[in-house]
């Protein structure tokens, strides 16, 4: 095997390697434009190593055809990709912007569609997702977790818990509207109206309560079943 080492200058370039059978496979390309090409390469084309351009962008990684396949992305904002790469685009990899925010998992046209994201309060998101919104998944964040199916950032059917309650259902404005809700031993299960139940069933230390309720969620009308075996029917 022969080697050779030079210096060329074209028009465009300067070309600084190693060749071997008068073709590059290792070393540097300058461009009069400021990019820089510094790596190993194969027909003339770099497939392993960095580019740097002059409006401080580096890629970094393995290339195909001069397209980045796996490796990473540094733009001059200071945002990082991390990944595996089709038509120059992340399709499964990490996101890290400049204010802390992480997305991690699968990609499609730029956007995160499975995976996780953390945000910079500690916010986290995981599941499955559609313009950036989660759409199935968790949301976790002070102790809060929402679980299920989401719309618009807002948990529509699922499970929400919270401050040792848990709510499961439907959703509307955060509040549950119909389902079930744990708290303090007790069951609450039926219709609600802004987090508060108005008809169904109240469970509490073995008493039954099924009914319409106020907004204090207190029996207006219909029956009471006591653990001690009591039953008072049509109660208004």
């Amino acid at each position: 095997m022969i080697l050779f080492k030079y210096i060329i200058i074209v028009a465009l370039m300067i070309i600084n390697g190693i060749y071997k059978k008068g073709e590059l496979i290792k070393g540097k390309l300058t461009f009069t434009s400021g990019q820089t090409q510094e790596g190993e390469f194969y027909n003339n084309k770099l497939i392993k190593g960095k580019k740097t351009f002059s409006c401080g962008q580096i890629i970094e990684g393995e290339y195909t055809d001069g397209s980045i396949t796996t490796g990473k992305i540094t733009y001059s904002c200071g945002q990082i990709e991390e990944g595996e790469y089709y038509n120059e685009e992340l399709t499964k990899g990490k996101v890290t912007y400049i204010d802390g925010q992480i997305e991690q998992g699968d990609f499609e046209d730029g956007f995160l569609i499975k995976g996780k994201i953390t945000f910079p309060d500690g916010k986290i998101k995981k599941g499955l997702f559609k313009n950036n919104e989660l759409i199935n998944g968790t949301l976790i964040y002070k102790g809060i977790i929402k679980k299920g199916l989401f719309k618009n950032n807002e948990l529509i059917n699922g499970t929400f818990t919270y401050n040792g309650t848990v709510e499961e259902g439907d959703f509307y404005n955060n509040k549950l509207i119909k389902g079930k809700r744990q708290m303090n031993g007790s069951i609450y299960e039926g219709d609600f109206n802004k987090g508060l139940i108005v008809k169904g069933t109240i469970t509490c230390n073995g008493t039954v309560y099924n009914g319409s309720f106020n907004n204090k969620e207190q029996m207006i009308q219909g029956n009471i079943k006591f653990s001690i075996g009591k039953h008072y029917k049509d109660y208004k």
